[in-house]
């Protein structure tokens, strides 16, 4: 008799590229409803959109905005009053993106579950472009690598130590937080959600989790050797993470290189 596993899916990232390597394929990556078929993936079952509204979703999310050609002109429309926000716009929406698809027959459990996954939504298009960013800073590392030897430059000598090399991006670390609530409001109750990186263990600890050491055999049937996993969950009491109208207890799991 085969034994089962919880369902175990990684957070707070959807994308293979912004996880490690060696641990990818010890859980699912959240797939909010933007490609059906894509692999090695948890696609949630009560979706409030599906693909074609999901694409359109960002496709409006996109044109409104680009009508706007510095940053500060969004921003003034921020505090503008919803009545007034698109009224003055050159872009007609078919829709107001933060109530996209509702009328006055939707339920509050149908509101929350649009929300999530137009958060979600929003979070893989921008983990897209920093894979993308990170892509580029790849080629432009070995770009100037080659660009040095060719001409003769070595980092250690002291007249090139100072010599800087930008880089397009720096970090891809995001506060985690503001996704605990959509992660749990679009994946089933009894799963686990599987993180890797000290920032983000830490930052859970802050919050009251209390890692205790897990043994593999009891979440995958195979486990990389020299990582070590522990456990915890986040209480409902921590209120920041949890609206009063989502799960009370979160699993997490960490995994980590075992110390030599």
């Amino acid at each position: 008799m085969n034994k089962k596993y919880p369902v175990i899916v990684h957070f707070p990232y959807m994308l293979q590229a912004m996880v490690p390597e060696p641990v990818r394929h010890l859980a699912k990556f959240l797939n909010p409803g933007i490609d059906e078929s894509l692999s090695g993936t948890y696609t949630p079952d009560n979706l409030f959109l599906d693909q074609k509204e999901a694409k359109s979703f960002l496709t409006q999310c996109s044109e409104f905005g680009e009508q706007f050609k510095k940053p500060s002109d969004m921003a003034w429309h921020g505090v503008k009053k919803t009545d007034d926000f698109y009224s003055d716009t050159s872009l007609a929406l078919r829709w107001e993106i933060s109530t996209y698809g509702q009328d006055n027959k939707m339920s509050q459990e149908d509101h929350d579950l649009l929300k999530a996954q137009q958060l979600m939504l929003l979070e893989y298009v921008y983990e897209k472009r920093v894979t993308e960013l990170q892509d580029i800073n790849s080629s432009l590392g070995q770009s100037w690598q080659e660009f040095d030897q060719a001409l003769g430059i070595e980092r250690d000598d002291e007249l090139f130590k100072d010599l800087e090399r930008g880089a397009v991006l720096t970090s891809s670390y995001h506060n985690f937080r503001k996704f605990i609530w959509a992660f749990t409001r679009l994946v089933q109750d009894d799963a686990c959600f599987l993180i890797s990186g000290d920032e983000i263990q830490a930052e859970l600890e802050d919050m009251g989790v209390d890692w205790i050491t897990a043994s593999p055999e009891k979440y995958f049937s195979v486990f990389p050797e020299g990582m070590n996993l522990v456990s915890g969950t986040l209480k409902p009491w921590t209120r920041n993470a949890f609206p009063d109208n989502y799960k009370e207890f979160v699993c997490f799991l960490s995994v980590s290189q075992a110390s030599k």
